[in-house]
Order: structure tokens, then sequence, then C-alpha cells
């Protein structure tokens, strides 16, 4: 939150599928049978779209395909409540 730079640009050889819209959550329906949940930005600088669907090609052969993401909205109510020095 409240981050002034959040993405260089300038990764060095990773890959990313960075879902900022829901076009780009529907997409993996077909890899992974589900959409995938969109990275929120609040208060903070742009990020480039990246969308390399060789990472959910990858993703597609591992248990994350079974795994069941929380929603974006719960997330910052999660931390707070579950991060931290003596809760982890």
């Amino acid at each position: 939150k409240s981050v002034s730079q959040v993405d260089t640009g300038s990764g060095n050889g990773g890959l990313e599928y960075f879902v900022q819209t829901v076009p780009d959550a529907g997409a993996c329906s077909s890899y992974l049978g589900r959409v995938c949940e969109w990275n929120r930005l609040e208060s903070s600088g742009t990020v480039a779209s990246r969308l390399d669907t060789s990472v959910l090609t990858s993703l597609a052969q591992t248990a994350v395909k079974s795994l069941k993401p929380m929603g974006v909205a719960d997330v910052p109510a999660f931390v707070l409540a579950n991060a931290g020095v003596g809760k982890i």
C-alpha cells in the first residue's frame, strides 16, 4: 500500500503472469480450471502488464492447480490478524 515505485520494469530473467484485469484473471481458467485472483494496487504506482502464459502452463502441472486462493479483498484483514512477531 502506498508504494511509490511498484515496478522498475527491469526484471532479470524471471517470468510473470501478473493479473490486473478481469480478462487477465479469466484467462487462467483454461490453465487452472478457475479464474486467478488479481493483485490489488492501492495508492501505489503502476505496474507494467506481464502476462507470460508459460507461467500458467507450468503452474497447471503442479499442486498449485488444486489450491483455492483467498479473495484479494480478504487479504489485508487476514495479514493484520495473522502476520507479525509471535503469530507465525
